[in-house]
């Protein structure tokens, strides 16, 4: 059914809602993985069941990228297969040499890094490099792993704050035991957005919260503004009110905000990163101002 076919018969059970028995039109029925918006039919005493759109807010799913620094390849191929072993969804990339990694501006979750490298004829040792990771933005900085065929370096390893100092030949329960640890800990401290994923029509979107300016409902829809331009699809503001509350607002029947954009406000609009002016109800006024302090505390 197009889209057109869907407005229609939203359109005739706006008109007719007796017609609808348990679920109204619209409303937005919870499941256990987000909201499903559902129209009934009953002709001839079947009922038609018609999906208008599926919300979901949820948590982006991020990929652990893993970075393999040795002058032997291959040693990066055993290491890296082993990572493999541990999470396959891992990002893996291999480096020669220090030089290698910091010409490549390489951003990694997990470094896995041996010492001497002079097979490379490089002059940065793995040390040096972590010692450099270390001294700067500390923002990002990765968890490393030293894997090394020397004992000389433990100590010097704590004062870059290695996570672990791993010997060659690399003990595969070893290293199984080391990199889970790494990776969880990674995972714990990894900051999450959260998404809103819509189904409607056969169509899949997918927008990070941190992307939407605000929400405006439209004729039974609702207008999603983002950084990419503009989404309609099928909704009931309340239920995204409840669904998105703290770091959202309700400043107006007509208006769902997101608190993190505003740049301004007096008593009757808000003034939005984008530009954007909203209007806020007198209503709401004084609930918006709590919120706004929770929300930037």
């Amino acid at each position: 059914m197009t889209d057109k076919g869907l407005r229609l018969i939203y359109s005739f059970f706006q008109l007719f809602p007796g017609n609808v028995p348990g679920n109204v039109p619209g409303k937005l029925t919870n499941d256990s993985a987000g909201y499903v918006i559902k129209l009934v039919i009953h002709v001839n005493n079947i009922r038609y069941w018609f999906l208008l759109s599926d919300i979901r807010i949820e948590w982006e799913v991020k990929k652990i990228k893993v970075a393999v620094c040795d002058d032997e390849k291959n040693i990066r191929a055993i290491l890296s297969a082993l990572v493999r072993e541990q999470d396959k969804e891992c990002e893996i990339t291999e480096y020669a040499s220090a030089e290698e990694y910091l010409s490549d501006d390489a951003e990694c979750d997990i470094l896995i890094l041996d010492i001497e490298m002079g097979r490379s004829g490089s002059s940065i040792n793995g040390m040096e490099l972590a010692g450099k990771i270390r001294g700067g933005d500390a923002a990002g900085q990765p968890v490393i792993i030293f894997v090394t065929g020397y004992e000389d370096y433990v100590y010097d390893a704590f004062d870059v704050g290695a996570f672990q100092y791993l010997l060659k030949p690399v003990d595969e329960e070893r290293f199984a035991d080391v990199f889970g640890r790494a990776l969880q800990s990674r995972m714990e401290t990894s900051p999450r957005r959260r998404i809103l994923t819509i189904q409607y029509a056969g169509v899949t979107k997918t927008i990070p919260l941190d992307q939407i300016y605000y929400m405006e409902s439209q004729n039974h829809k609702i207008v999603i503004h983002h950084r990419e331009g503009e989404l309609e699809y099928y909704a009931k503001m309340g239920d995204l009110e409840k669904e998105l509350q703290g770091q959202f607002f309700r400043v107006h029947k007509g208006y769902l905000i997101n608190l993190a954009f505003v740049d301004e406000y007096s008593r009757t609009e808000v003034t939005l990163a984008s530009g954007d002016r909203i209007l806020i109800s007198k209503y709401k006024y004084q609930d918006f101002t709590k919120a706004y302090l929770r929300f930037m505390q």
